[in-house]
C-alpha cells in the first residue's frame, strides 16, 4: 500500500514539476550547462599560464567563481530540504549586483572610508601581502566595498604620501618600496596593456581600416594607436642596462 501511494505521489510530483526531472536526470539541462562550463574551463585555464591578469579582470573572475560556487550549494539545499529561498548575499551573488565603481563614485565619502579601511590591512600585514578574498574577510566588507576601496586608494595614494600598492601572484596586494620589485610589476603591467592594444588593433582597428580605408576617424585612430603601441613597446623592452651611462 505504501509503495503504491509513494509511486502515485512520485508520479504526480513528476507530472507537476518537470523542472525536478531536469535536475535529477544526469543529462538534464542544468547538468549539461555545468559540463559545458567544466569543458570550457579545461580549455581556457591552461592558456592562462604565466599570464598576469589586471586588477579589474581578477576581481571579475573572483566574483564569477564565487557565484558559481554558491549555485551548487543552493541546488543541494533545494534537493535535500525542498527550500528554495536564498539569503540576501546569495541573491546578490546570483544576480551579479556588484558592479564596478564608476569614476564619479571612486572618491565619494563612502569610497574613501572603504579605502581607509582597506589600507590598514596591507599596512598591518607588511611585508606580506593579501589576496582579494583575504581583504574582504579581514575587514568584513562586501566585495563591492573592497573593490571601491581599492579603486579610491589608487586615486589618493600619492597625495596621502603612502607607498606604492602592487599585486603579485605570490603575495597578492601589498605596499611595496623595493625598486626591483616595483620595476618588475610596472613592466608586467605595461606588457599586459601592450598585448591588449595589439589585439585591439589586429582584431578591430585593422579590419575597420580595411572596410573604410579613407575614413578620417579610422585614420586618426590608427595613427594614434600605432604611436601608443610604439611607446609601450619601448617601455616593455626596457632593461637596467638601458639606463647605464655609455662610456
Amino acid at each position: 500500500m505504501r509503495k503504491r501511494v509513494a509511486a502515485e505521489l512520485g508520479g504526480a510530483g513528476r507530472a507537476e514539476c518537470p523542472e525536478r526531472d531536469n535536475l535529477g536526470r544526469e543529462g538534464g539541462p542544468p547538468f549539461e550547462r555545468g559540463l559545458a562550463f567544466v569543458a570550457a574551463a579545461g580549455r581556457v585555464v591552461p592558456g592562462m599560464r604565466d599570464r598576469q591578469l589586471g586588477d579589474d579582470e581578477r576581481v571579475i573572475v573572483h566574483e564569477n567563481v564565487a557565484r558559481v560556487r554558491a549555485t551548487p550549494d543552493w541546488i543541494e539545499t533545494a534537493v535535500d530540504t525542498g527550500k528554495v529561498d536564498v539569503d540576501g548575499e546569495l541573491a546578490k551573488l546570483l544576480q551579479g549586483e556588484w558592479p564596478m565603481p564608476r569614476a564619479s563614485e571612486r572618491r565619494s565619502p563612502a569610497a574613501q572610508r572603504h579605502a581607509d579601511t582597506v589600507r590598514f590591512v596591507p599596512f598591518e600585514a607588511r611585508p606580506a601581502g593579501l589576496t582579494f578574498v583575504q581583504l574582504v574577510r579581514s575587514r568584513e566588507l562586501s566585495p563591492h566595498q573592497t573593490r571601491a576601496g581599492l579603486a579610491c586608494l589608487r586615486d589618493i595614494i600619492t597625495e596621502r604620501g603612502w607607498p606604492p600598492l602592487i599585486w603579485t601572484k605570490k603575495d597578492g596586494y601589498k605596499f611595496c618600496a623595493d625598486p626591483v620589485e616595483l620595476q618588475a610589476y610596472e613592466i608586467a603591467i605595461i606588457r599586459g596593456k601592450l598585448t591588449e592594444i595589439r589585439r585591439f588593433i589586429t582584431g578591430t582597428v585593422a579590419p575597420h581600416a580595411a572596410l573604410q580605408p579613407k575614413g578620417r576617424w579610422i585614420k586618426h585612430l590608427n595613427t594614434q594607436l600605432n604611436s601608443v603601441e610604439s611607446t609601450l613597446d619601448v617601455i616593455a623592452d626596457y632593461t637596467d642596462a638601458d639606463a647605464r651611462p655609455r662610456l
